[in-house]
Formats: structure tokens, sequence, C-alpha cells
């Protein structure tokens, strides 16, 4: 089942995710490139291979969204994926059910400060042109839009809709099963308390356990 690593655009996933997966994929906690291949960004075209319809339609992607979930965890093994996608519903197409999540990991920054990194990361002329996309509620991102994740083949791009920060945020706080809220001015002020939230969260769902040198070298790396 999936453990989602959800967030807003530009608000400490690509931290939180090399935290995991030096954690959990490496031998000595030390982060590098290629265990982040560990924890795959959702959605990727790959995903929907043989699935039906177009997915550069939206409406036509969200009614795959649980179908390409299922074929996903047909494997029967617990995976962590990376997503902006808002955790919402088309034409009654939810973004994810109980049958496919096992737990959610929550990241919320402070939108005063998205909205400087979302101008710098996305080249918007001005604060005022990235309020007006942090607040903008149809926001999609992705192929053929505005790229997000440069880790990600071009080919491999498809369109994540983001919504605003407001609506992502209340979309993913109300989905209660196995839910852990990290704030990212928390995780920059005390890293080591914010991260054994995390290493205590992998426990308890997963059953994973973690050496406290392994942990605190994860941390630093």
């Amino acid at each position: 089942m999936i453990i989602w690593l959800a967030s807003y655009p530009k608000s400490g996933n690509t931290w939180v995710r090399s935290f995991l997966s030096s954690l959990i994929y490496t031998k000595n906690g030390e982060a590098n490139f290629e265990s982040l291949k560990n924890i795959m960004q959702y959605p990727q075209r790959r995903f929907f291979n043989n699935l039906k319809g177009n997915v550069d339609n939206i409406y036509t992607l969200s009614s795959n969204w649980v179908p390409s979930q299922v074929k996903l965890n047909s494997d029967k093994k617990n995976k962590i994926l990376k997503t902006h996608n808002i955790m919402c519903s088309i034409n009654k197409n939810a973004f994810t059910d109980n049958e496919n999540t096992k737990g959610v990991i929550y990241i919320v920054r402070d939108p005063r400060n998205v909205v400087t990194s979302i101008q710098n990361h996305f080249y918007k002329k001005d604060a005022n042109d990235a309020l007006s996309f942090i607040l903008d509620e149809n926001k999609i991102i992705g192929r053929n839009l505005e790229n997000l994740d440069k880790n990600i083949s071009k080919d491999n791009e498809i369109i994540t809709l983001i919504s605003s920060w407001g609506q992502h945020y209340n979309s993913w706080k109300n989905f209660k099963k196995n839910f852990l809220l990290l704030k990212y001015e928390n995780l920059i002020k005390d890293p080591y308390k914010e991260f054994s939230k995390l290493r205590e969260y992998l426990y308890n769902i997963l059953n994973l356990s973690f050496s406290d040198n392994k942990f605190r070298q994860s941390v630093e790396s």
C-alpha cells in the first residue's frame, strides 16, 4: 500500500524525501541521488500505461488515479510516493482511497515563504504574480505547463492538479488515516525532533526500526 509524502510545491518535500530515502534505503544513512529513486513522484506517465483514455486530459486522468494505484499495489508491498497533487475528487473520481493508501505524511510551509520560493523557482515577474499562482484553485502543473521536478524526463511528465495553497492543505489534512503533519519551519528550527516524529511513524505504521547512529547520520546528511 501507499504512504503519501504530500505537500504543496516548494514546501520541503524533497528535503523530507531525501531524509526518508537515506534512512530506509541506504546502509549507513548517507543521502545520495540513487536512493531518492526509491521514493518516486506520483503521478508519472509510466503509472498509467495500458490504462484507458488520454491521460493528458484531467478528467480522463482522474478516472485513472485509483486504477493506476491498484496496479501499483498489485505487488502487495508498502511504498512511499511523493506527490504535489491535491487530495480531491473529479467527477466522483477520488485521487486515492483507503484501499490503496496506508497513510499520509504531509508537509506544510508558511504560505508567505511559499510565495517567495514559487517566485524564484517558476521565474515569476514579482511577488504578486507568485501570489496569484498559490491562490489559483484550478492550478495545474506538469506536461506542457509549468514544470516542477527536473528529475522527471519530459516523456514521463504528466499534468498534476495542485489547486491553491489553502485548498491543498485543507484537502490533505482531512484525510485522517495514519496522518502525520510536519511543519517546514519546525524542521528548520529542530530537525532532530521533527525527523524523530518520522522515525516513530515508520515504526508504528511499517514496523521499521533504525539505530540511533543511522538516524543521526540521515539527519546530518
